[in-house]
């Protein structure tokens, strides 16, 4: 996704200019986007919607959200129905491979994940970047890695080697700790084909470019206003940024309008990557 200097996310001209840059915007997005998630013929008439249902009020980062929420209604927008099942079909009468670093924790979190399938085995591998790569290079669909604890939050390790390999969460477990707390293992593939073929999804991660003018408050308000909580935001320099982070974020979307959600991502130009869309259990 190409990131636009003067973009609707970031603006803070007067009013009267917001509508004329939101309709430049939007015929951006649909020209640029071959997804498909807007209508092209549709232009000018959700440009109607978008001047009808502002309040004046709010930002014009939140108006997007309430013009998405709007067309999101409208036309009954949901990025799941672009989601083929018929490949985790396929892939239920093949065995499912899932490779892990084992010790006690992480088996209860292979045999919970397990479930899932009617065929599974597990993959052994001495260490963390060895069970990223196995995946990575196709010699197993599946990873298991450990993503966050109850005593020390995120593990900022093990989204980093997630970002590195191209990962995504499709579902998580949580498995008890002897001291009484928890560790949440994340099951990992490449894409998220198999997102919404493992329970309804309650939880969204992201990772957002954050750059000199991207104003984090006016954006988590703005997925706020749409229903997603934060249940986590964590910050970290990019290698090869001297101006710019890379923010991880979690949802919770369980209230969540999660078509308008999605299409406020996708319009807003802002320069994010979906690491995860999965339910925990």
């Amino acid at each position: 996704m190409n990131a636009q200097k003067n973009n609707f996310m970031f603006i803070s001209e007067k009013r009267e200019d917001v509508t004329g840059l939101f309709r430049l915007t939007c015929r951006d997005a649909i020209s640029s986007d071959s997804s498909g998630i807007i209508d092209p013929y549709d232009a000018e008439s959700i440009v109607k919607i978008y001047t009808e249902c502002i309040d004046g009020d709010c930002s014009p980062c939140v108006e997007l959200a309430v013009f998405c929420s709007e067309y999101a209604k409208i036309y009954s927008y949901s990025p799941l129905d672009l989601i083929d099942k018929s490949e985790y079909e396929a892939s239920q009468q093949q065995i499912a491979q899932i490779a892990y670093l084992r010790n006690a924790f992480a088996d209860k979190a292979y045999r919970k994940a397990a479930a899932l399938f009617d065929k599974v085995s597990a993959v052994y591998l001495p260490g963390f970047r060895e069970v990223c790569e196995e995946v990575y290079y196709g010699r197993s669909t599946y990873a298991l890695l450990p993503i966050f604890s109850s005593n020390d939050g995120q593990l900022s390790s093990f989204r980093q080697l997630i970002s590195k390999y191209d990962l995504n969460i499709i579902f998580a477990v949580d498995v008890k700790l002897s001291d009484e707390g928890f560790m949440r293992y994340a099951l990992l593939r490449k894409g998220l084909r198999d997102a919404n073929c493992c329970g309804k999804i309650n939880y969204l991660d992201i990772s957002v470019v954050a750059e000199n003018d991207f104003r984090l408050g006016e954006f988590l308000s703005s997925c706020e206003y749409l229903g997603a909580s934060v249940t986590s935001v964590n910050a970290y320099p990019r290698e090869y940024s001297e101006n710019s982070s890379l923010v991880y974020i979690t949802f919770d979307i369980s209230q969540a309008e999660f078509g308008a959600l999605c299409l406020f991502l996708e319009v807003s130009h802002i320069r994010y990557t979906p690491i995860g869309a999965y339910n925990i259990k």
